[in-house]
């Protein structure tokens, strides 16, 4: 697990290695019934897209929902907030 500052997101490099290295079903990375993006199954290049999308969104209203959403994700490829 690396641990980065609350808010702070890993580089690209981090995240694909990280991805690439996490046992995932398919390859993909699913979502169920899930708030943002309901049920689906996104590709590393996928999922970096809307991590970042998602993390100018916090940034621009630091809406709580959105940062647990983030650091959800992130913490299932071993990412930690603190």
């Amino acid at each position: 697990m690396k641990s980065m500052t609350y808010g702070t997101l890993p580089t690209e490099k981090e995240f694909r290695t990280a991805y690439d290295t996490t046992d995932m079903r398919d390859g993909l990375f699913h979502f169920g019934n899930d708030e943002r993006l309901g049920n689906c199954a996104l590709n590393c290049s996928q999922l970096w897209k809307e991590v970042c999308e998602c993390h100018t969104l916090y940034e621009q209203w630091g809406e709580d929902e959105t940062g647990d959403w983030l650091s959800c994700v992130l913490g299932c490829l071993g990412f930690e907030w603190i």
